[in-house]
């Protein structure tokens, strides 16, 4: 909680300086989620709301800040809340080329207890024209209320996007996440699409949607979401809808009100 707190206070404070750096863009999301828990579990629908911003500070250096938030449905008690906060720096070298870093730290609380994760590491993109393609490789941890000790994890995953002159863009990705102290893994692969209203419209929206399927060790979890981006600036990076871009158990994260919680 402390963590979460300081993270927090960091992301306000450097929107509120953003006077120190160029504003490149703002965007508010709000997007419909809903997962196909297996094992005869019911269905959860729930949304995801969020608002970043990207700030310029040299020609060739850029950071990006992200709060996001999920709302669960009925099936689901009241204390549950579960939020986000996405930090990272990108440096462009040249030829397309560009090298970052991230920071991805949240919380899942329900009632007095909760989850609180955080997911780091190395990010590598490309941009060629239409096409992009980013890699990362990092680590998490959670801290489980109650629990005798703190997973930790390995991640790493890859994705691909491609951009229509129209305004339609599509892409394909894949993450892993390999928890070390259960010796579990998790895969998500996924698609996603989106299109730019401001093309036909003349009004800075973009729509989106995505489909994923989260395997654990045999079973899956479907994943499904819609979204709206208003964009004041620039244009959101991705298409897809998702909690996290790194990693694969904070997605899944959002389907553990049905499993009860957390053990």
């Amino acid at each position: 909680m402390k963590s979460f707190a300081l993270v927090s206070t960091f992301v306000i404070c450097a929107a509120t300086s953003a006077t120190a750096f160029e504003l490149k863009g703002v965007d508010l999301s709000l997007g419909a989620q809903n997962l196909d828990i297996p094992f005869g579990g019911p269905t959860l629908n729930g949304s995801l709301m969020g608002v970043g911003g990207r700030f310029g500070v040299t020609e060739n250096l850029s950071f990006e800040a992200r709060y996001q938030q999920v709302n669960f449905d009925s099936l689901v008690p009241d204390d549950f809340d579960m939020y986000q906060i996405d930090l990272s720096a990108a440096y462009a070298i040249g030829g397309g080329f560009s090298a970052g870093v991230f920071f991805d730290m949240g919380e899942l609380s329900f009632g007095s207890d909760g989850i609180d994760y955080r997911l780091y590491g190395l990010e590598g993109m490309y941009e060629n024209g239409p096409l992009s393609v980013s890699a990362y490789i990092g680590q998490g941890k959670a801290d489980i209320a109650g629990a005798p000790f703190d997973p930790t994890s390995d991640i790493y995953g890859l994705s691909v996007g491609y951009e229509f002159a129209n305004g339609i863009d599509i892409g394909a990705f894949y993450n892993r996440e390999s928890i070390d102290d259960f010796g579990d893994d998790s895969d998500e692969k996924g698609i996603h699409a989106g299109y730019d209203l401001s093309n036909a419209l003349n009004v800075p929206v973009y729509v989106t949607a995505s489909y994923s399927s989260i395997d654990l060790d045999g079973d899956s979890v479907d994943r499904m979401t819609l979204g709206l981006t208003y964009t004041f600036g620039g244009k959101p990076a991705n298409s897809r809808v998702g909690l996290t871009r790194h990693g694969v158990n904070p997605n899944l994260f959002s389907g553990l009100p049905l499993f009860g919680g957390p053990v």
